[in-house]
């Protein structure tokens, strides 16, 4: 495997942790949104589905980098551009939300990178099947 694929891999797991670590803060006020009068399904609803959205973004990531998989490839970078997209249509990257909208960034900047290194010249060979001569012993 070419470096800058273990480099999209790195960054791309490293961007789902920070995801977590983004909601693991604001647990409390999710929680506390149950206790003001919302329904308890709509609150286990939204939280099993965020949990699902980043245990996705972590296959993609996996199934992209270890299987060549350029379905898995595309698919990423639609999520990721769907997340990217609700970012900034919402107030999530305010610097008011303090450590939140700093871990967003880093997210969102640890994600680009990522996209960035599966398209670099030897990424791109890698995926259509060819083993850079300098990484064949990998």
């Amino acid at each position: 495997m070419p470096k800058q694929v273990r480099a999209f891999e790195f960054l791309g797991l490293g961007a789902v942790a920070i995801a977590l670590i983004m909601f693991l803060s604001v647990s409390k006020q999710i929680l506390s949104i149950g206790e003001s009068g919302m329904p308890q399904g709509i609150v286990v609803f939204a939280v099993a589905a965020t949990f699902g959205f980043y245990i996705l973004l972590a296959v993609m990531v996996l199934v992209t980098a270890r299987r060549r998989s350029n379905i898995a490839k595309w698919l990423l970078i639609a999520l990721f551009g769907y997340a990217f997209g609700s970012a900034i249509g919402t107030d999530q990257l305010n610097p008011k939300n303090g450590f939140y909208a700093f871990a967003s960034m880093g997210f969102y900047l640890c994600g680009l990178a990522a996209i960035y290194f599966l398209f670099t010249s030897e990424s791109r060979a890698w995926f259509k099947g060819g083993v850079p001569a300098r990484d064949a012993s990998a």
